[in-house]
């Protein structure tokens, strides 16, 4: 029985977040097509789950000094893009955060200390104010990251999207 303290839409909110984590566990998608089609799955059904505009996966290479966006799905061209790299001297906090914390839910990326470094160059020209990143880890190391990141307004993350965001980021290795 639900817990009678949540509302009906946070409960509503949950059972979908469980039965996407669901089918994309499931999915042929994600298990038999190969990394290009798994990731690009993932990174839809997230944003589409989640309700973000932008959704991306990345891998971090072994000193954690380098990621590289392997899928990003943008709502707006409902498409995607790769390519882009992160260098950890640019952005030491939250390279930092992403060594420490399973997950940096940023409400206010432009604020937080974790997130504030992309302010100018990523966050303020593309309207994005929340940020929630689920680190990938194999043998305890960060291996990777699923970002979702909210355009237009502050997003508050709760428990279960952040708790979906670290089961999605499982399936992503």
């Amino acid at each position: 029985m639900p817990d009678s303290s949540l509302s009906i839409d946070q409960v509503e909110a949950s059972s979908l977040l469980t039965d996407s984590y669901i089918a994309l566990s499931k999915s042929p998608e994600v298990w038999s097509n190969g990394l290009h089609i798994a990731l690009r799955h993932i990174a839809q059904a997230c944003a589409n789950a989640m309700g973000v505009q932008r959704a991306s996966i990345w891998t971090v290479d072994e000193d954690l000094t380098l990621m590289e966006c392997l899928c990003l799905y943008r709502e707006d061209i409902n498409g995607f893009e790769q390519g882009m790299e992160l260098e950890a001297r640019a952005f030491p906090r939250y390279f930092t955060a992403l060594n420490f914390e399973r997950v940096v839910s940023a409400e206010d990326a432009r604020t937080d200390m974790r997130t504030k470094e992309f302010k100018e160059s990523y966050l303020e020209p593309l309207d994005i104010h929340s940020m929630l990143d689920a680190t990938v880890r194999k043998e305890g190391k960060v291996r990777g990251v699923l970002c979702l990141e909210h355009v237009g307004s502050k997003r508050y993350w709760n428990e279960e999207e952040q708790a979906f965001a670290v089961a999605v980021a499982t399936l992503a290795k």
